[in-house]
């Protein structure tokens, strides 16, 4: 019974820690992401001659800049948007560039 509950109460302790720690993780990830579509972004409007407000796809950058489409950690999508303005993800501008 003491064992049980010395267990629950280091469970008690470390789990919001491993939640967080895993959500920091995410959004490291899902930032790395966006930093890589940007500057995809950014080599294919320069070989390709755009300017600011121009519209790229992910099959623009999809194989040539980037090996393959990239997933965000915690299921969100992103978003590339014009040439100029930084890429987004659907879950939270908290990822910001």
């Amino acid at each position: 019974m003491v064992v049980i509950f010395i267990l629950a109460i280091l469970l008690g302790i470390g789990f919001p820690s491993w939640m967080y720690a895993r959500t920091k993780s995410q959004a490291k990830t899902c930032q790395r992401n966006l930093s890589k579509i940007q500057h995809a972004k950014e080599q294919w409007a320069m070989e390709n001659r755009k300017v600011n407000g121009d519209t790229v796809t992910m099959g623009d950058i999809v194989p040539d800049y980037l090996k393959n489409t990239p997933t965000c950690a915690s299921g969100g999508t992103y978003s590339i948007n014009n040439i100029g303005t930084d890429p987004t993800c659907s879950n939270g501008g908290d990822h910001a560039l």
